[in-house]
């Protein structure tokens, strides 16, 4: 009895796990079934043709047509100028950052060998600072160095 109660949830998901797959595989037939009979239906249609009624081509009128495409490629012309243009745009900006890159770089090289240093004044304030308090830190108590008063 023991053995069954430990085998019993294996069996029921074999069980489970068999319905599902047998499902899948139906509606998968089913899927290509319909698939084949609408491909076969678009492969062989199925037209009858009467022979007492010939279409005639209709009159078109070619200067509208003619205006209709003019229109168009005018359009397409516009697209194509537009798009040129962006492109030679990016085209610019990428050049010119580059430039300003190679341009940084050598001012870069240029203060480097002539020992100049580039001083931020944000950050020296803040040294300034930070030195003061370090200084007030670490230098002798104030008792021992009294204010001097000079009347």
């Amino acid at each position: 009895m023991d053995f069954i109660e430990d085998i019993m949830p294996f069996l029921v998901w074999i069980i489970i796990a068999g319905i599902g797959r047998l499902i899948k595989t139906s509606t998968e037939e089913a899927n290509q079934n319909q698939q084949k009979g609408k491909s076969q239906e678009k492969i062989s249609p199925k037209t009858s043709v009467d022979n007492k009624k010939i279409e005639t081509p209709l009159e078109i009128n070619n200067s509208s047509i003619s205006q209709q495409k003019d229109k168009i490629q005018e359009e397409i012309e516009k697209e194509y100028h537009s798009k040129i243009s962006k492109k030679k745009e990016r085209d610019s900006v990428k050049k010119k950052k580059i430039k300003d890159k190679k341009n940084k770089k050598k001012q870069d090289e240029i203060k480097d060998s002539k020992g100049f240093q580039v001083i931020d004044l944000d950050s020296v304030e803040e040294s300034i600072l930070r030195g003061i308090v370090f200084k007030e830190i670490i230098d002798k108590p104030r008792s021992k160095k009294p204010y001097k008063y000079h009347h």
